[in-house]
């Protein structure tokens, strides 16, 4: 049971038991943000209606975590799942889509601006500018990981313009449809760094830190470090220090071993101002004697969290 999905699936309802239920194994574990992704479809029944019943669980979800002492961190405009994406907001201009993109914003903020147990705003999970012309319509990356589509593009046209360039243009705008609401909460946005191979991973998304540092209140990464690359791993995280606090909002031993990937946390701190990593709906007991190598690395990596983790309960 992947925990990041179900949470994208806005089980809500019938399923609100296992969401509390796991959101306090969360908190016995250490964690004092959890992360949760909401999906664009699922908040916007139009380009200028939200969906009022989905706005009142998200509210009822961040009363929840002030009760249990946790934080959320709020990912938007998400378009995980390519059927479930409306046509009307496939077939929008790029002025049109932005316009949508800051209303799902402003409903969200509107719905959360007096609410203690909200952390950030994240604008999306690791958007990414197009410096070529796109197909009508197509603003998901193909790429896909378990028929999800994590990549999302801003713009379909450079139309002249630099990469930087659009990405503060639309961050702003972002930004500003949440300052109408909530002046209190911090804003972010998940920038990708693909991979540890590319000469300047900080400019991969068309996010360069130095450029979007102004327009956030601190920059947040995804990276996941690999085998035998541990140097690259801390150069990359490195390339993306500015005047902002860092945030490693994504991270886990995916491609490396948990005791590498431990020697990459202690070594981040330098850098780093806080760190998110992976819950997938089992606690360390449950996978206690697993011989699956997945569910063994989750054990390892639940038990490397609370033997680090200094906000973990007694």
């Amino acid at each position: 049971r992947d925990y990041r999905h179900r949470l994208l699936e806005e089980f809500w309802g019938s399923e609100w038991p296992t969401v509390e239920q796991d959101l306090r194994e969360m908190r016995k574990l250490g964690a004092n943000v959890v992360r949760l992704h909401l999906q664009f479809a699922s908040f916007m029944d139009a380009p200028n209606r939200p969906n009022r019943l989905n706005l009142a669980r998200l509210e009822r979800l961040a009363r929840l975590a002030e009760e249990l002492g946790l934080y959320l961190d709020i990912t938007g405009l998400g378009s995980y799942r390519v059927k479930d994406i409306p046509p009307w907001y496939s077939k929008l201009s790029e002025r049109e889509h932005w316009v949508a993109q800051a209303g799902f914003w402003e409903a969200v903020a509107s719905t959360c601006a007096g609410r203690p147990g909200v952390f950030a705003y994240n604008l999306m999970n690791e958007p990414i500018v197009s410096g070529e012309s796109r197909p009508a319509g197509v603003w998901v990356h193909p790429n896909e990981l378990g028929g999800l589509h994590y990549v999302e593009f801003i713009n379909l046209e450079p139309a002249g313009r630099q990469r930087p360039d659009i990405a503060r243009q639309w961050v702003r705008q972002m930004t500003q449809a949440i300052r109408k609401h909530d002046r209190r909460h911090l804003v972010t946005v998940g920038i990708m760094t693909g991979g540890m191979k590319f000469p300047h991973p900080e400019e991969v998304a068309g996010f360069p830190p130095s450029k979007l540092a102004a327009e956030v209140d601190y920059i947040s990464v995804h990276l996941y470090p690999e085998k035998g690359m541990l140097d690259a791993a801390i150069d990359t995280l490195a390339r993306f220090k500015t005047s902002k606090p860092l945030v490693l909002e994504e991270t886990y031993p995916l491609n490396c071993g948990v005791p590498e990937f431990s020697a990459f946390l202690a070594r981040s701190r330098g850098i780093a101002n806080g760190w998110l990593g992976f819950y997938w709906g089992q606690t360390p007991e449950q996978l206690q004697g697993s011989i699956l190598p997945a569910e063994k690395r989750t054990h390892d990596w639940l038990e490397l969290f609370q033997s680090i983790n200094p906000n973990r309960l007694k």
